[in-house]
């Protein structure tokens, strides 16, 4: 997306408060997102919608009160239109597959580049899906 006009809506969804805000401050420089929201757990995410349009979401698998996956599945039942990419530290095939499942677009791991995010933003708002490389190496899912 090599526009210069902010259009993207983005919200950060991980029970690690430095983690969001360092996420949320590196997306920032990203010229085509016009904002980058945090929640701090999947409750939280879902009430957020209530407020918030936003268009990609970034949601860590494992937190207090609702994981991703589920928190992905509410959220999905009432905006089908909203594209989320999981995020997080686990690369085993199972959460791998149960983001999928609940219908993420995209996987990138939390050791990933903000590059990578970038590209994942990217590519999901294209139309594809996406998953990190270091995943994508190692298992079949998606080949």
């Amino acid at each position: 997306m090599p526009s210069t006009e902010k259009e993207l809506s983005l919200l950060v969804v991980d029970d690690h408060k430095m983690f969001c805000q360092a996420i949320q401050n590196s997306l920032k420089q990203n010229l085509n997102i016009k904002e980058v929201e945090i929640a701090f757990d999947g409750e939280e995410a879902v009430a957020m919608m209530r407020e918030y349009q936003f268009d990609v979401i970034f949601m860590d698998y494992k937190m207090k009160h609702m994981n991703g996956d589920e928190a992905a599945r509410r959220i999905l039942e009432l905006y089908p239109h909203i594209k989320i990419i999981a995020i997080s530290m686990f690369e085993d095939k199972e959460t791998v597959e149960a983001m999928f499942s609940a219908g993420c677009l995209g996987y990138v791991l939390k050791t990933s580049s903000i590059e990578t995010l970038n590209e994942a933003i990217d590519k999901i708002c294209a139309g594809e899906k996406y998953i990190d490389p270091v995943i994508f190496n190692t298992t079949s899912l998606l080949k």
